[in-house]
């Protein structure tokens, strides 16, 4: 995703359990190509999920962001600070099996799927 004057690449992953719980874990970096600096950031969140009308609706409840490229910046802002909480968003369920759901998120119209291991 881009955003003013950065791009945001996140790569991760999401285990949802049976009680309705998820985490979410993975790297974001934040691509500053005029003042060229990258940012590099571990995350790790926690969740609920729910299917309803068939969609997958998902809040992420809190999220703490780990700096691991420039631990100076920290002193001058905090990332985790800039996540609100209670994040909400849904996905649309296009294929649902015992192993695998193909999703279609609601405001981006990207399609993956999750498998189950």
């Amino acid at each position: 995703m881009e955003v003013e004057d950065a791009t945001v690449t996140m790569k991760g992953g999401t285990s949802y359990f049976t009680n309705k719980r998820s985490n979410t874990f993975g790297t974001m970096i934040i691509d500053y190509p005029k003042e060229n600096i990258t940012l590099e950031y571990d995350y790790f969140g926690t969740g609920t999920w729910d299917i309803d009308n068939k969609k997958l609706v998902e809040i992420l409840e809190d999220i703490k962001l780990t700096n691991i490229s420039h631990l100076y910046m920290d002193q001058l802002f905090n990332m985790t600070d800039m996540f609100p909480k209670n994040i909400s968003a849904s996905s649309s369920i296009i294929s649902l099996s015992q192993s695998n759901i193909t999703l279609k998120d609601d405001t981006e119209d990207v399609i993956f799927t999750c498998s189950k291991k």
